[in-house]
């Protein structure tokens, strides 16, 4: 699973917890990688994931209802602006039809980002 970050901070940190473990990453979290202006990635190896994003230097991004972000699903996942699009979708064979993208545990919907790609659907 591959997430790419837009984002004007000088360093960027995923904290996070992968599939169903129930430790988060200590914080900061694990460094992601700049690959152009304001752009950042990082691949991890999880077919969920649900995360914040941090400077490492007390900023953090989450999602405008709180909570967490997450996404499950094998494939490339962007995050600008608070919502999440589905890059690239893969072809491997994942547990569920559709990669899952959720703004925050407490967000049922997917409001700004639904007509992005017909693959969302919302998870609680």
């Amino acid at each position: 699973m591959r997430l790419d970050y837009l984002s004007g901070w000088p360093r960027i940190f995923l904290h996070c917890r992968m599939d169903d473990e129930v430790a988060w990453t200590e914080p900061p979290g694990l460094s992601m990688q700049h690959i152009g202006k304001d752009r950042w990635s990082i691949t991890v190896d999880a077919n969920k994931l649900e995360f914040v994003c941090t400077n490492g230097s007390g900023a953090w991004d989450k999602p405008a209802q709180g909570g967490n972000y997450r996404i499950s699903g094998a494939g490339r996942y962007e995050l600008q602006g608070g919502c999440i699009t589905v890059a690239v979708a893969s072809e491997e064979p994942t547990n569920d039809d559709h990669p899952t993208v959720s703004r925050s545990s407490v967000d049922n919907g997917l409001t700004g980002c639904q007509s992005s790609a017909s693959l969302f659907r919302s998870t609680s």
